[in-house]
């Protein structure tokens, strides 16, 4: 995973094999690259089923990727609850901020209702609109 290379330079920065680096390794970065590889999953997916949840219908493809919109939400806020400091790490661009995190959520719900409706085609473009720039 990309984190981990990312979480070796920092170990070794802060010393890795000292306890106050395994600590800062552990329990404060990683949850950090956790989060932002949730969001790359995210674009993946956007980008990836785009075709299919910008063309609403029933079919077992819309199932399947509403189901994985919907655990992408989930994993997105379960992964925020995992980071110390959000505001911190945001503050140094590591991560978007809580409430874009969360309004991200919220869109991604939103998209994965929707796709099931021709009448909410501009919407489900408009929330993909918000995602990308909401993540950035």
């Amino acid at each position: 995973m990309a984190y981990e290379i990312e979480l070796a330079i920092f170990g070794a920065f802060v010393g890795l094999f000292t306890p106050i680096g395994v600590y800062l390794a552990k329990k404060i970065i990683e949850p950090v690259f956790q989060l932002r590889e949730v969001i790359s999953d995210i674009m993946y997916s956007l980008t990836l089923y785009g075709n299919v949840s910008s063309n609403p219908r029933t079919s077992p493809r819309h199932h399947e990727v509403s189901d994985i919109l919907r655990k992408h939400a989930s994993a997105l806020l379960s992964k925020l609850y995992l980071v110390k400091f959000p505001s911190i790490a945001s503050s140094f661009g590591l991560i978007p901020d809580e409430n874009s995190i969360r309004e991200v959520s919220k869109e991604l719900i939103g998209i994965s209702n929707m796709m099931f409706d021709l009448q909410f085609v501009t919407n489900i473009f408009k929330s993909h609109e918000k995602i990308s720039k909401l993540l950035k």
